[in-house]
């Protein structure tokens, strides 16, 4: 049951209240879809006024209760954002996540709401909600207001692009925070070449650069497999001259080299196997 709104002649809501009359029901498959459809493939730039007139009537609807307006809002963030031509700014994207916040609440989602929401307490802190969109004592305003203001120390670094920078959530940067959603752009130039909403869990878009840690894992595995064939051939070079040994001292001194050089080779070549896969593995985009 979606839990847009507020009934006010019910102002202190109990456990999991319902806010709200049957209007509000009619908003559920498009929260939904909103909430959980993939950002739109991008096909023209906007600009950062555009995101604000979206934002702004995605709040007006929210608190009017304008299920029409609120779809087309809402349609209109999801359009927009993606495609934007610059960075946001940090009060801008407080105000994405504290929008989506409200909407997952009101799907009855309240851990996807805190995720948002956590984030946007900790970019505005000060910020404090206007009771005409949640009243005092209201379930969703005393759990945003009693989160945490400072950032966790739990991150993430990021890979460094190629040939650019990362914007995440409206400030230039590589650590992403693992307890709660962001929203991540990439700069190439001047310009804003990728823009997504992540989740905890949600995994980075890939992007020139990303895959550093694979390159480096393949470079060394190969570099290790050239010095075990250096050392392997050594060994065989040593094998073809135990002929030429004259005494049975000289040709176990020799068969000793030999096999020395052969073991250091295969153990060179299983380190340079083992960091092919790895290459593979942890380093796949």
């Amino acid at each position: 049951m979606l839990r847009v709104g507020w009934d006010t002649r019910v102002p202190v809501p109990g456990p999991r209240s319902k806010p709200f009359g049957s209007p509000i029901g009619y908003t559920a498959p498009v929260m939904w879809w909103w909430m959980t459809s993939a950002w739109a493939e991008c096909t023209f730039r906007a600009g950062l006024s555009e995101v604000t007139t979206a934002l702004d009537s995605a709040e007006l609807a929210y608190v009017s209760l304008d299920v029409a307006l609120f779809e087309k809002a809402t349609t209109e963030v999801d359009f927009v954002v993606p495609c934007l031509e610059a960075p946001l700014d940090v009060a801008t994207a407080a105000r994405l996540h504290r929008l989506r916040g409200l909407g997952r609440f009101a799907e009855g989602d309240t851990r996807g709401a805190v995720l948002e929401l956590s984030t946007a307490r900790v970019l505005e802190p000060a910020f404090v909600f206007p009771l005409e969109m949640l009243p005092e004592g209201f379930e969703l305003r005393v759990i945003y207001e009693g989160l945490p203001t400072e950032a966790s120390d739990e991150v993430t670094r990021l890979p460094r692009p190629r040939g650019g920078s990362l914007v995440l959530d409206g400030a230039v940067g590589r650590d992403r925070a693992d307890d709660r959603s962001v929203i991540f752009q990439r700069v190439e130039g001047d310009a804003i070449v990728q823009t997504a909403v992540l989740a905890p869990t949600d995994p980075v878009p890939w992007y020139p650069g990303i895959s550093k840690r694979r390159t480096v894992l393949a470079v060394s595995s190969l570099a290790t497999a050239a010095v075990a064939t250096g050392f392997y051939a050594a060994a065989l070079q040593s094998n073809s001259h135990l002929s030429d040994a004259t005494s049975e001292e000289e040709l176990l001194r020799r068969a000793g080299v030999t096999n020395v050089l052969g073991g250091i080779g295969l153990g060179l070549y299983g380190l340079a196997g083992v960091g092919g896969v790895a290459a593979v593995v942890v380093g796949r985009p």
